[in-house]
């Protein structure tokens, strides 16, 4: 059975604590710069294998949400 947090629907959206590379910083400060400075809020990351694009997805839409 769920906890009642889950239940009515009080559940946390992240459940880990993460600190971003500073590759994964350095492109969260180019998406904010690109919305703030330019206003354009569909951008696209592109980075190799392995870096970490779905954390930098991840951390970008929790600020989005703060």
């Amino acid at each position: 059975m769920a906890p009642a947090a889950e239940m009515n629907g009080n559940a946390p959206l992240m459940f880990l604590d993460v600190t971003p590379w500073p590759h994964q910083t350095e492109i969260l400060e180019k998406l904010a710069a690109e919305r703030e400075r330019h206003h354009r809020f569909k951008n696209l990351v592109v980075a190799a294998t392995g870096t970490g694009k779905t954390i930098v997805a991840a951390l970008d839409f929790k600020r989005l949400r703060a």
